[in-house]
């Protein structure tokens, strides 16, 4: 019995494509076929040709012998000896068989029935159109992300925003800024692995601090399963051609600088370039470009990915932190210019999260961080003149210490370790504070021994180190420990009882 091309096989006639219909009841060798402009037509299998391309859905047809095997993407075609053939990837077993055309019909594929909400005639339709929707959905997703790849990471929702933004961006070329903690390396994992899966991303340079250059390979090994070799430490290479055949490779920021490795890196192109702790390559406030920064831009011109990677972008420093955007977007140096007057040109060059605002899958806050609650205290009446007379002593306490006198008193309870105490205890050596009731008991060395002590004992709660003694005198730590004469709680300054406390 001869084969005949089942009811939706895509045959063409005379060049114009075409889907056989039905037969005819009464001769099983016509069919009926309808042309692309609805034209229908009976003709003779025997003038018909297949008309499968790879890339075609199609749906295997079985038969009392032979169970269909569901529905599938072509993959090739051939012809053997007159018979053609077609290679169809499965989608139910991912198994690829090489099938008579005739034994094939038409499939929409995912894209075609959510265009034109071609549901089907099955009786669980609406299930299976959800389901194929679904799927679909899930892999343009992972194409973006990689979020569904085989990989040894549970990724945080702002990771994968920012894989997704990085990856459908028309230029990848992007600051990252994340804060400190919320895994940037992890970030640009999902950037390599989702390029990789766009065959956009083959050859890799990752440029960072020396001290993170192994840090960087076991991350990208145990996390990622991507193999990095460290440039001078795995490979030393003598020649440019062992550089260019290697596709991963991690360098020291201050070793790519060095003119003889700079020239090695750029003989042949990297796909993807990656910079860490990028706040080291910005220029002086003078505009003098750094040797980091002219290897950065040279690299730039190179590759078809940029990514630069600090927590701390800005650091109060307007110039090196324009620098870092006209070198991560060299297009944008316009608009670049006149920063200050249109600061959201920077949405389109930097990706930051911050800690506060970092959720899980589940929407709940990672870092919860703390609440800051301002109490206003006002002392008793019966402080307030005491509080008032102990105002100079406080004031001229930095000269006192910086001229290098003795600290009367303070041994008993610096001691003990009761700093808070000391300002009372400094008061009592003053002739013009009210004496304090009852003065410190003991003989006049014991008097002294707890006088050097509580001296050391300041010494070392004001981070200072112990200096020569001259005489029984001690050098002065820095002024900058101290308040300033004029400043909140000295004799210049007016009292003010809100807020104060004994």
């Amino acid at each position: 019995m001869k084969v005949k091309p089942v009811i939706g096989a895509k045959v063409t006639h005379d060049g114009r494509r075409a889907v056989v219909m039905c037969y005819s009841p009464t001769d099983h060798e016509t069919c009926e076929i309808r042309f692309a402009n609805a034209e229908r037509k009976w003709l003779n299998v025997k003038t018909l040709v297949p008309n499968y391309v790879a890339g075609d859905h199609v749906r295997h047809v079985g038969s009392k012998a032979l169970k269909g095997r569901g529905t599938g993407m072509v993959l090739s075609t051939r012809d053997v000896i007159g018979f053609h053939q077609v290679l169809v990837q499965f989608f139910d077993s991912g198994e690829s068989h090489w099938m008579d055309w005739r034994l094939l019909g038409q499939a929409n594929s995912a894209e075609t029935r959510i265009t034109y909400r071609a549901i089907g005639k099955y009786g669980n339709a609406a299930e299976r159109m959800r389901m194929r929707t679904l799927a679909k959905a899930l892999s343009i997703w992972d194409a973006n992300t990689g979020a569904f790849g085989r990989l040894d990471i549970d990724p945080l929702p702002h990771q994968l925003d920012v894989a997704r933004k990085v990856v459908t961006s028309p230029q990848a070329r992007w600051l990252i800024a994340d804060d400190v903690g919320l895994g940037k390396t992890i970030e640009v994992g999902l950037i390599l692995h989702a390029l990789t899966m766009r065959n956009r991303c083959r050859r890799t340079l990752i440029v960072c601090p020396s001290s993170l250059t192994k840090q960087w390979k076991d991350e990208m090994r145990v996390k990622f399963n991507r193999s990095f070799e460290i440039y001078n430490r795995d490979f030393k290479p003598e020649f440019a051609s062992e550089v260019r055949a290697r596709e991963n490779i991690i360098i020291s920021l201050d070793l790519a600088k060095r003119p003889e490795h700079k020239e090695m890196l750029l003989g042949r192109p990297f796909d993807v370039i990656v910079f860490d702790e990028a706040h080291r390559l910005g220029v002086d406030e003078g505009g003098t470009r750094t040797e980091r920064f002219n290897l950065a831009e040279a690299l730039n011109t190179t590759c078809h990915a940029f990514l630069m990677l600090t927590a701390t972008p800005h650091q109060g420093k307007t110039r090196r932190f324009r620098a870092l955007l006209e070198l991560t977007r060299p297009d944008l140096v316009g608009e670049l210019a006149h920063l200050e007057a249109d600061p959201s040109i920077v949405r389109e060059v930097i990706i930051r999260n911050r800690k506060s605002m970092v959720t899980d899958a589940q929407g709940k806050l990672i870092f919860k961080g703390h609440d800051t609650l301002r109490y206003t205290i006002t002392p008793p009446q019966k402080w307030r003149p005491w509080t008032q007379s102990c105002r100079p002593i406080f004031g001229r306490l930095p000269h006192w210490v910086t001229d290098g006198k003795s600290l009367p008193w303070c041994g008993d309870w610096l001691c003990n370790g009761d700093l808070s105490q000391t300002g009372l205890l400094l008061a009592r050596g003053d002739r013009n504070c009210p004496p304090p009731p009852s003065g410190p008991s003991g003989t006049n060395g014991e008097r002294e021994s707890r006088t050097d002590a509580g001296r050391h004992a300041l010494g070392r709660r004001l981070g200072r180190r112990r200096r020569k003694p001259c005489g029984d005198r001690y050098a002065a730590p820095p002024r900058s420990l101290f308040l300033r004469r004029g400043g909140a709680g000295s004799e210049d300054s007016e009292p003010d009882h809100q807020g104060q406390t004994a």
